[in-house]
């Protein structure tokens, strides 16, 4: 707690409820195995039985992986301020592999699947805000991050023209019919200039998911994760992998079937880097299609 109250100033909400979750985690662990927490104890047996505890509650590798680094950076705070002289924690590995992951590319929405979310009646204003964000994303490649920098002065009848801090450069993103729409039911409620209220992305990515839900993109969904030396796949429903990385990709996937260059995809989504873009090309069939076709010129 004190590793709470002399840090969370400057920590971020997300990063403060990762903190309290583990937090958590450690007295329920505590409860659970009957292991007593201090600081001589954090040894092998502990990392043992701590990992044996987050099997239990079905957690994949990457997850625990995280909640152990959490646990290091307390650690190391408590080093460096005198609480602790236990140094086992710096050269404990973590036994498996933990950078396993479902392919980006899967990480999508097909046409048919965002006009549907675009267009299905939502009740709750938190949700419709969620998902009328989330779509403007699709349509425009712009990054989550970037939204709260949109003001009314931002938008001309075409386009949207932004300068962000610390860059030199105007971004220019050209509007479509579908992303306009969006921005017109916001433009006159702008509150103090803002077009969409704030959001944080924790709560974003939950109330996507249950816009996904109402409007039933439950077509089944495999992802793949480890769990200790064992890689095995899932199927969910595919509302449940929707996130604000989920509306770039589906951007960026639309833009290659529909030929629009990767140096303009680059500009509107703001990757430094092609590979963000290249993976998904092989993804693309239409595109593949089309690509092969310029064969067909030689005759």
């Amino acid at each position: 707690m004190k590793f709470i109250e002399n840090n969370s100033e400057r920590w971020s909400i997300h990063t403060f409820r990762k903190v309290k979750t583990n937090y958590n985690h450690m007295r329920a662990f505590e409860v659970k195995s009957g292991y007593t927490i201090d600081f001589s104890r954090i040894n092998e047996d502990f990392y043992s039985k701590y990992l044996d505890y987050f099997k239990s509650l079905g957690h994949t590798n990457p997850t625990i992986y995280k909640n152990l680094m959490v646990l290091k950076w307390f650690l190391n705070w408590s080093l460096k301020n005198g609480y602790n002289r236990n140094t086992f924690f710096r050269d404990y590995a973590f036994p498996w592999d933990y950078h396993f992951k479902a392919n980006a590319n899967d990480y999508y929405l097909e046409w048919s699947e965002l006009m549907k979310l675009l267009n299905v009646e939502i009740g709750q204003a938190n949700i419709r805000l969620a998902r009328d964000i989330f779509c403007f994303l699709c349509f425009t490649g712009l990054k989550f991050s970037v939204l709260k920098y949109l003001r009314r002065e931002s938008f001309t009848d075409q386009a949207i023209r932004l300068s962000l801090p610390g860059k030199s450069d105007m971004m220019y993103i050209p509007l479509n019919k579908f992303s306009a729409e969006i921005i017109g039911k916001y433009l006159q409620t702008a509150n103090n200039g803002q077009i969409f209220p704030d959001l944080n992305i924790i709560t974003m990515n939950r109330l996507i998911k249950e816009a996904g839900k109402i409007a039933e993109l439950n077509e089944s969904f495999q992802i793949k994760i480890c769990s200790e030396n064992e890689k095995i796949a899932r199927e969910i429903p595919k509302y449940k992998m929707l996130s604000t990385k989920v509306a770039r990709n589906t951007f960026i996937f639309h833009a290659l079937r529909l030929g629009i260059s990767l140096q303009l995809i680059m500009k509107f989504t703001g990757l430094k880097t092609i590979h963000g873009i290249e993976k998904f090309r092989n993804e693309s069939s239409a595109l593949s299609v089309s690509e092969m076709s310029r064969f067909n010129e030689y005759l």
